[in-house]
């Protein structure tokens, strides 16, 4: 990871990964730093959900104007 090497980590995945898993995984990760005492930014889970959702709207009214 070069420069930032200590101070980040890989999500690797292999094949399929859908919306749900990835809240999975990002929740998953919060709970852990959390509970490893690890100090980081809260509230990535619920952007990471906000931003699926605006995807979803975006799509869901493109769909509709066809």
């Amino acid at each position: 990871m070069g420069k930032l090497a200590g101070k980040v980590f890989r999500i690797g995945h292999l094949g399929h990964f859908n919306d749900l898993m990835l809240m999975g995984t990002l929740s998953g990760i919060e709970m852990g730093l959390r509970l490893a005492g690890i100090p980081y930014k809260k509230g990535g889970v619920m952007a990471a959900l906000d931003r699926l959702d605006r995807a979803g709207m975006a799509t869901e009214l493109e769909l509709g104007s066809k």
